[in-house]
């Protein structure tokens, strides 16, 4: 499996999974930090437990942004 993890123009993250068949899926990710207002970058264990425990969640691409 290979994570891709981009900020995109709304300043939120565009997580990309691909998966061993080549396909690629993709989450925009919103996360606050705990004592900011800003947005946390998500960390490669994060996106990746998402995409094992909620797989629905993620969008099969073809998305521009990218």
């Amino acid at each position: 499996m290979i994570v891709k993890i981009v900020k995109d123009s709304s300043n939120s993250f565009l997580c990309t999974v691909q998966n061993k068949s080549g396909e690629q899926y993709v989450k925009k990710w919103f996360r606050k930090q705990k004592n900011n207002e800003e947005l946390g970058r998500p960390t490669f264990k994060e996106v990746e437990k998402d995409w094992k425990e909620n797989r629905e969640s993620f969008m099969y691409p073809n998305v521009k942004a990218l």
